[in-house]
């Protein structure tokens, strides 16, 4: 964020949060957890949100909420329907 703020000082600067995770395969060697387990370095995914919405505070940002606003659920079954398998 420093190196953004100071190169591009007139331009609108905004953080997004991922929206949740649900298991999924793209490929052999890709394979996304849901949001229930820790990724590699024993982080959930809650983690990365709460610390974006504090870096939007802290560089002076607006932080799109997409964990919470976006509506997309892929935990439960019924939004299946929402997402690519």
């Amino acid at each position: 964020m420093s190196y953004i703020k100071k190169t591009f000082p007139m331009q609108q600067v905004f953080l997004m949060t991922p929206i949740h995770r649900a298991f999924a395969t793209f490929g052999e060697q890709n394979v996304q957890p849901d949001e229930s387990f820790l990724n590699r370095i024993g982080i959930y995914i809650d983690e990365y949100v709460q610390v974006l919405k504090e870096a939007g505070t802290h560089w002076a940002v607006p932080v799109i909420d997409l964990n919470a606003v976006s509506g997309l659920y892929p935990l439960e079954t019924s939004h299946t329907q929402f997402f690519h398998m």
